[in-house]
């Protein structure tokens, strides 16, 4: 057996709320070594060159004025704001056709829609960047799917539509599967404002891509960064923690953050074992959407700048324009809930059908839900686990603390994963100040 390396703290997983965490805690002179699985850091952060960009988006994407943290990260860092494109069309389906109108006026069904659906749950919230999890309001919601809601509404026919597809796309989850909780979480980090909240999906992107804030943070961190360094095991005992390794290395410190993504802590022996809300959500792989998909697919074509829901039982059900390039479009799109990515000839039908103009090039992916390191996409909770997560956020057990977007108790995006991060080091340069 190796020597055993000794430092203050372990930081477990190189997401950008252990990257924070890890910055905090070393600029205060505390001597971290932060391990991360796989050989990149940034977790579901993840910049590409594609199609002629070098700002390709697979992972989290967008930055909104609802996203505090996230905004002091790049004031720090000087890094840029470049707004997305606003198309210019939506494509509306007709029969077995589709037809483009404005775009804001089918926005402003979808407006209509959310306003249907959100209004009124701010109240559950009100503090949404520091949200409570055993408020009555709360517990109401987040009992309820989307669908249990829905079925409450008396919508229309475009609104149903509206539901059908836009609303698994963005969380990842059929609409009997998703619960109402983490929606109108959402909903409440906008203040409740329809045209705020579809701002966070669109507005806009960090200049050269998320990766530019990956680097700066991780520039910062004076401690060591262990690179396809994946944890087989945490223990503590008698005020001392080990991390082991998958290469068998040893590393000794007082404590350990673990902020690596929810659905990976079963593959990790912790002794003794996760108590509480820690061990519910390890057991119930909760903590990514587990069946949608986002693909960025280079077409080739002249075609305006276009957003379009396609039915549920279609390869892509949210297709909207990323950006023009010479000759085509990137387009981004969310698919149905499905174990695996549609296939190249199910897009190509399916662009066929939105644009007869528009030529598949390629398609560019991830596939998060079958990544061993993360083994989900986007946070999105469940019926009955958003209280569950948000005790996380809070938990400690001897010589262990969380932090991630999985268990922010704000926004579960990059800004609620930067809070997490420097929530957990706070509270440990706190605790270590009192020792």
């Amino acid at each position: 057996m190796r020597p055993a390396k000794a430092c203050d703290v372990v930081v477990v997983g190189g997401g950008i709320a252990g990257l924070i965490a890890a910055r905090e805690l070393s600029q205060r002179g505390l001597h971290v070594c932060l391990c991360e699985a796989s050989s990149r850091l940034g977790g579901r952060m993840m910049t590409v060159s594609y199609g002629g960009r070098d700002d390709v988006e697979l992972g989290a994407t967008w930055v909104h004025w609802t996203h505090p943290h996230l905004w002091a990260e790049m004031t720090r860092y000087g890094l840029e704001y470049v707004p997305d494109p606003r198309p210019e069309v939506a494509l509306v389906r007709d029969g077995s056709q589709y037809r483009a109108v404005p775009y804001d006026e089918d926005e402003s069904v979808l407006m209509g829609l959310l306003t249907k659906l959100l209004g009124g749950t701010e109240s559950a919230f009100p503090n949404p960047q520091r949200a409570t999890p055993h408020s009555p309001e709360l517990g109401a919601l987040d009992g309820l799917s989307i669908a249990d809601r829905l079925g409450q509404l008396t919508l229309t026919d475009r609104e149903r539509d509206w539901a059908d597809s836009y609303l698994p796309a963005l969380t990842g989850e059929t609409n009997e599967d998703a619960g109402l909780g983490t929606f109108a979480h959402w909903w409440s980090c906008a203040g409740g404002v329809a045209r705020a909240f579809l701002s966070m999906f669109e507005g806009g992107r960090i200049a050269g891509g998320t990766t530019q804030l990956v680097d700066a943070v991780s520039r910062d961190i004076r401690g060591e960064i262990l690179m396809s360094a994946p944890v087989t095991k945490i223990e503590h005992a008698a005020g001392q923690s080990q991390v082991t390794l998958g290469t068998a290395e040893i590393i000794q410190a007082r404590h350990v953050i673990l902020a690596a993504p929810i659905n990976t802590w079963k593959s990790i022996e912790f002794e003794p074992p996760l108590a509480g809300a820690a061990h519910r959500a390890s057991l119930a792989e909760s903590g990514g959407a587990k069946g949608g998909h986002k693909l960025i697919i280079h077409v080739a074509g002249d075609a305006p700048g276009f957003q379009a829901i396609m039915p549920p039982d279609e390869a892509l059900n949210l297709v909207f324009t990323f950006t023009k390039v010479p000759g085509g479009q990137l387009l981004g799109a969310y698919t149905r809930i499905a174990p695996e990515a549609p296939s190249q000839a199910a897009v190509e039908a399916a662009l066929k059908k939105l644009n007869p103009d528009l030529a598949l090039v390629s398609i560019r992916t991830h596939e998060w839900t079958h990544d061993p390191y993360f083994q989900g996409a986007w946070t999105y909770r469940r019926p009955h686990e958003m209280s569950r997560d948000l005790d996380i956020s809070t938990a400690t057990q001897p010589g262990l603390s969380f932090a991630g977007a999985d268990v922010s108790s704000g926004l579960n995006w990059m800004d609620g994963a930067i809070a997490s991060g420097l929530a957990g080091a706070r509270s440990l340069l706190e605790t270590d100040a009192k020792s």
